[in-house]
Order: structure tokens, then sequence, then C-alpha cells
């Protein structure tokens, strides 16, 4: 995954020139909004295990309801 900084100065290198005030504006501004970004990355991971909990009990609630209507129909 490439970096605000590296793809940056990869585009100013490519065009032949050194960054300009706005490049290093918009660096400035991604590394100062970093700890919003972080922030919510933990807030989702916090929440991953009960997520994944949840789904998981989804997913073997609808396997024996599924499981019930195959017996069902192969009774008949």
């Amino acid at each position: 995954m490439k970096s605000v900084v590296t793809t940056v100065v990869t585009a100013a290198d490519a065009a032949g020139r050194f960054p300009s005030q706005n490049d290093l504006e918009a660096v400035q501004g991604n590394i100062q909004r970093a700890a919003a970004r972080l922030e919510a990355a933990e807030k989702l991971a916090a929440g991953l295990d009960a997520v994944t909990r949840e789904a998981g009990d989804a997913c073997s609630a609808n396997m024996l309801i599924l499981s019930k209507l195959v017996r069902l129909a192969t009774v008949k």
C-alpha cells in the first residue's frame, strides 16, 4: 500500500519537479487526520469479534432450519 508521501513524491518526480506547496499541504492534512483514522480502525476492530460471532450464530441457526426442512421433505 502506497503512502500519501510516496504518492506525492512519485508524482512530482514523474513530472520532473519538486513537490509543490499544495502537495505538501495535502501530505500535512493526511498526517493530521491519521489519529482520527487510527481511532476509527480501532473501533471497527473492537467490534469485529461480535460481528463474527453474530454471523456464525446466524449461519448455525439457518443450517438447523435447513436440515429440519430437508428431513421434513424426505419423510413425505
